[in-house]
């Protein structure tokens, strides 16, 4: 008659672990999601405003205000706190500070739970510099 109590609280604890690695598994996957959808919405912003604009040349400001808008968006529903770190890439992959080199941003999501520990980081990089858009 112990057995089958034995096999319970085996399986239960299979169960258990199982359920609690499939949400995990889900909040980072929501976050490397919202993460690609953050470039999505940028470059369609940075499009429209160098069609505007008629220059090759995207406002350093400008682009951080927009990317991290996208990510509060995307992240509006993460109960902690979101961590936002980005750097502007020149055509070799270096940090600049010349909006004239900058091709390209590159930004790190962390979500952080209610004790600040990350339990998700996402990393994506946005092309900025379009050429040839009449």
């Amino acid at each position: 008659m112990a057995s089958w109590i034995k096999y319970t609280l085996l399986i239960s604890a299979i169960i258990g672990i199982l359920v609690f690695a499939i949400f995990a598994g889900l909040k980072h996957q929501a976050n490397v999601t919202s993460t690609q959808e953050i470039d999505i919405g940028l470059t369609a912003t940075n499009v429209g405003e160098i069609r505007e604009n008629l220059s090759n040349i995207m406002n350093r400001e400008e682009a951080i205000t927009e990317m991290l808008l996208e990510v509060a968006k995307t992240q509006k529903n993460h109960k902690g706190d979101t961590l936002v770190e980005y750097v502007f890439l020149d055509e070799s992959g270096n940090p600049t500070d010349d909006e004239e080199k900058m091709q390209s941003i590159q930004f790190v999501v962390k979500l952080l739970n209610d004790k600040n520990d990350v339990i998700s980081i996402s990393t994506e990089r946005i092309e900025l510099d379009v050429k040839g858009v009449n």
